[in-house]
């Protein structure tokens, strides 16, 4: 191999957010012996593209965790490299309109109170004055939660990825993975581009490309790429430069300040998926089958915002960024190991999620491959949890964006 790296006790194939705190994970625990292997540049597939919300409020536990470290991750990570890593603490705002997105939001509010996450209701009065532009007139319930916020994915990436490489861990970028080799049913090599690598774990952290790899041990992974994306608009004395995430559940919209500007997330009823093995290699290809910006789900979706928006025809959309998500049917994400290969473990199926939970999942992995107690329950997450299915068919496509939409 012309990288001189024929032999690792692991090797994670993804340098995407998942692998990359993986390795971090798996460095800080004292395995160094990692290779992470990326056929682009590290970060350069959907986490570039995330919106970067690092919200705590979540009523499954399990999920609770998973975000919780991933905070705890970025004041480590700070510390360690003496900078910051383009986290914003402006806190969110969560606005109810119906009975059930309040009870939700008090189901939320239960697991942020039992673990000493301060977070509070607000009035409508209150929530005007952190967001000029928002009308909560509709509101039931408006939760605010000061600790939340968003971060450059990017950045989070590439913090993960400095520290691991300081700590011994090896990064092969423009590296393809042909396969995935076993033998006597655990996994004994990769095989790339450039030569094989000897190992006795794999981690799957490819994420919309995670089924070709999954493939060459006969695995199906239940998940497949959904397209998620968003707006940005011009920058406007409309909107202020700092101020709270704000996450409308019953108009399926998030927005967060974008330096100046507003960012503006929307999940349609019925998102477009793709069949996993037509993937472009890169995802700035993307942009050959999508447009370059779609206004009318803009124009579809305004009856739902414009309750919250008064303004909303006096936006100046700028930008429109498009990528894909991998979601799961059930919207939970794909974590552990597969039965049927010893040595083999998943990380994927963000469902939205992955730059949030990155610190959880990387800590996961890294407690599987070092054997320590996990603190987590993985039974909800495990990768076979669907049986044997087809994840090329369009009707299992469709249950994941449908997935998507109820999100």
């Amino acid at each position: 191999m012309s990288a001189n790296i024929d032999k690792a006790s692991v090797v994670i194939i993804g340098g995407g957010i998942f692998g990359c705190s993986s390795a971090y994970h798996l460095a800080k625990g004292g395995r160094r012996d990692v290779v992470v292997i990326e056929r682009n540049e590290l970060g350069s597939g959907a986490t570039a593209q995330s919106a970067g919300l690092l919200l705590q409020g979540r009523s499954n536990i399990d999920v609770f965790h998973l975000v919780r470290r991933t905070l705890e991750a970025i004041v480590e990570l700070e510390t360690e490299l003496n900078d910051h890593i383009g986290f914003k603490r402006v806190g969110s705002l969560r606005i109810a309109a119906t009975d059930v997105s309040a009870q939700a939001i008090r189901d939320m509010n239960a697991v942020l109170q039992k673990h000493l996450i301060a977070a509070e209701y607000m009035q409508e009065a209150e929530a005007r004055q952190l967001v000029p532009w928002l009308d909560a007139s509709c509101a039931r319930l408006i939760q605010y939660v000061p600790g939340d916020g968003f971060v450059d994915a990017y950045m989070l990436t590439s913090a993960y990825a400095k520290v691991a490489r300081s700590l011994g861990v090896r990064f092969l970028q423009h590296t393809g993975v042909t396969r995935v080799l076993t033998d006597s049913g655990k996994v004994c090599a990769v095989q790339t581009d450039r030569g094989r690598i000897h190992c006795s774990w794999v981690v799957d952290a490819a994420g919309a490309w995670a089924q070709s790899v999954a493939d060459s041990v006969g695995i199906r992974l239940p998940m497949a790429p959904v397209r998620s994306h968003y707006w940005i608009t011009a920058p406007d004395p409309l909107f202020p430069r700092i101020h709270p995430v704000v996450v409308l559940p019953d108009a399926r919209a998030f927005t967060r300040p974008e330096l100046g500007a507003l960012l503006l997330g929307l999940r349609e009823l019925e998102s477009r998926t793709y069949d996993a093995r037509k993937l472009p290699a890169k995802m700035a290809a993307l942009q050959f089958v999508e447009p370059e910006d779609d206004m009318e789900l803009l124009i579809e979706h305004s009856a739902l915002l414009r309750p919250y928006m008064p303004s909303l025809d006096q936006f100046r959309f700028a930008h429109h960024i498009c990528g894909f998500s991998t979601y799961t049917p059930d919207n939970r994400f794909l974590l552990g190991p597969v039965g049927s290969i010893e040595g083999f473990l998943v990380a994927g199926g963000c469902c939205g999620s992955g730059v949030a939970i990155s610190g959880g999942i990387g800590e996961t992995i890294a407690n599987l491959i070092l054997g320590r107690a996990l603190k987590i329950d993985l039974d909800s997450f495990c990768p076979e949890r669907c049986g044997k299915i087809d994840v090329y068919d369009p009707a299992f496509r469709a249950q994941c964006a449908a997935a998507r939409a109820r999100k």
